[in-house]
């Protein structure tokens, strides 16, 4: 959980120093990049998590794959995470970046879990109400379980909301248990 504030702390501050270089979108991409790297690449994912590989190696690799391919500010923050001993926070940073980034910009992702496929204008309705319940402009990502019975739940960071016939039996179950 440490790790994990840490992450937040870094992720904000880089997002900041962005914002007053005016460089978002160019960091944004680059940590897209980044992040797309660390989870195609195990030997890059071990040479960032592994605290043994001293600092100047590390620093070495990532500087020669990265040389002229992303913005000075994230080459520096590279070099930052290196010298403070916090690289292995790097996956954590890109992805809590990107929620900052997304924030920024009104967006928000959803994850639609549903027990069947919904059609393109069920979608787009659902869609259109987190729009307006959240004032964001919403992305939906579906999953079919058919776990679920019927039914749906949504999830848009850390907020589930579960409209599920499974939820329902659940929580009737519960209710009962308790009575």
């Amino acid at each position: 959980m440490a790790s994990e504030s840490a992450a937040k702390r870094y992720a904000k501050a880089l997002f900041d120093l962005a914002s007053q270089e005016k460089s978002i979108d160019a960091v944004a991409a680059d940590l897209t990049e980044i992040r797309s790297l660390l989870a195609q690449s195990e030997p890059l994912l071990r040479l960032v998590a592994d605290p043994v590989i001293p600092a100047d190696q590390a620093q070495h690799v990532l500087q020669a794959l990265f040389a002229g391919r992303i913005h000075p500010l994230t080459q520096r923050f590279l070099d930052f995470l290196i010298s403070k001993d916090r690289l292995a926070l790097l996956p954590d940073i890109c992805r809590i970046h990107d929620h900052l980034n997304d924030d920024a910009k009104g967006l928000a992702h959803a994850t639609i879990t549903t027990a069947r496929k919904l059609s393109d204008e069920h979608l787009a309705a659902i869609q259109r109400r987190l729009a307006d319940v959240t004032g964001k402009q919403i992305i939906c990502h579906e999953i079919v379980d058919a776990d679920l019975l019927a039914g749906f739940t949504i999830q848009i960071g850390d907020e589930v909301t579960d409209l599920s016939v499974r939820g329902q039996l659940l929580r009737l179950e519960q209710n009962i248990q308790h009575a």
